[in-house]
């Protein structure tokens, strides 16, 4: 490590500052805060030797966009420093005991122990990846790791990109210096705020295309028929308006008296279905009295029908319940089988058929199909 370290930095010299984010599970903070934030003291202390270096974490619930539970811790100050500030870091997230779900083989990326995050500017990506993916390429060769930047296409922050380098913790810590010193050859850095986050964090919101109507309303111009003029537009002559002013009267008469007649003839019918219902009325009374009796027995009847279909319903309802409560007792049986199954292994670094590595779970009762392997993170 050393020898490929001083063939990059021979010649070259360091600014004085950088500054990056790291990523922490939200997990990790609970341990990270714990006994008055005995484990935040103790990095401050380690680091704080210098007076200008910046050691900040986020709030809770604020996470980093596009991740569900990394919170962010704000580093600035010398290289050497924000080094040992990331290796004291990445302890804290190895020895937490509450990653158990990375540790039983269910994340598909891998163990989150064996899996360091860093957020850092475009340009200091650029740098990492070198030209061509010179750099990027003898770094991962040289520790036996895979470092994982995001895509210009992926990029959800502007000008940041997400750096996670994957491997046994010793090649993590190995391959973390030289990184640094990439990300050192450039001025332009992440910031240390957390604000500007929560506009990248907003739910987009969803954008209403109002469907307008392809038939125009007509204008006054188009329904009004000027004097003296059909709709067609042509001129009548003003002895023949008169006419037809004559046969629109006439015939005005003869509506209203169909009217009158009408609203005669209505007037005599609700008085014929008054009496009607008049008779009606006073048959149904008597019915009731009759049909009271009647009535009484039925009900009885009825309602013990009722009472029998609920206690039926009831007991099927109670026997569904018992076999759900046999199904989920079932289900979780499995579930715990399965994940008593899947701890009783461990991850392994290995290398592929094509000489890339990655995290493998292995079961205890198994080996590792690759002869080139390393145990644990």
């Amino acid at each position: 490590m050393k020898q490929w370290y001083q063939r990059r930095v021979r010649g070259t010299r360091r600014p004085d500052e950088i500054a990056i984010k790291f990523l922490l599970p939200d997990v990790v903070v609970g341990a990270l805060l714990s006994k008055k934030a005995a484990a935040l003291k103790r990095i401050r202390d380690q680091t704080g030797h210098y007076k200008d270096f910046v050691l900040k974490l986020s709030a809770k619930g604020q996470f980093y966009p596009g991740t569900k539970d990394e919170r962010m811790v704000a580093l600035a100050g010398p290289p050497q420093l924000i080094h040992r500030a990331c290796c004291l870091l990445q302890d804290q997230i190895i020895d937490d005991p509450y990653l158990v779900l990375d540790e039983s083989g269910t994340n598909d990326a891998g163990p989150r122990q064996g899996q360091m995050k860093l957020i850092v500017s475009d340009r200091a990506a650029s740098k990492i990846i070198g030209s061509r993916g010179s750099v990027v390429k003898d770094i991962s060769r040289h520790f036996n790791i895979v470092i994982a930047i995001t895509q210009s296409k992926d990029i959800i922050v502007p000008d940041e990109r997400l750096v996670t380098i994957i491997g046994p913790s010793r090649n993590v810590f190995d391959s973390l210096e030289p990184i640094i010193y990439q990300i050192a050859q450039q001025d332009t850095h992440v910031e240390t705020d957390f604000e500007y986050y929560e506009q990248y964090n907003k739910p987009k919101p969803t954008e209403v295309v109002e469907e307008k109507s392809s038939e125009e309303p007509p204008s006054e111009s188009q329904e009004t028929v000027t004097e003296n003029s059909t709709s067609d537009g042509s001129k009548v002559a003003p002895e023949e308006v008169m006419d037809a002013e004559k046969e629109t009267e006439c015939v005005d008469e003869k509506e209203a008296e169909e009217k009158s007649q009408k609203e005669e003839e209505t007037k005599a019918d609700d008085e014929e279905t008054k009496v009607e219902e008049e008779e009606t009325k006073a048959e149904e009374k008597e019915g009731n009295t009759v049909k009271e009796d009647i009535t009484d027995s039925a009900k009885s009847e009825v309602n013990d029908d009722v009472t029998e279909t609920v206690k039926n319903k009831e007991n099927e309802a109670n026997e569904d319940k018992e076999e759900k409560k046999d199904d989920k007792g079932e289900t979780e049986k499995k579930k715990l089988e399965k994940q008593a199954a899947k701890k009783d292994g461990r991850w392994v670094w290995q290398t592929d058929s094509l000489g890339k590595p990655l995290w493998v779970w292995v079961d205890s009762k198994k080996d590792p199909p690759y002869a080139n392997r390393t145990r644990g993170w």
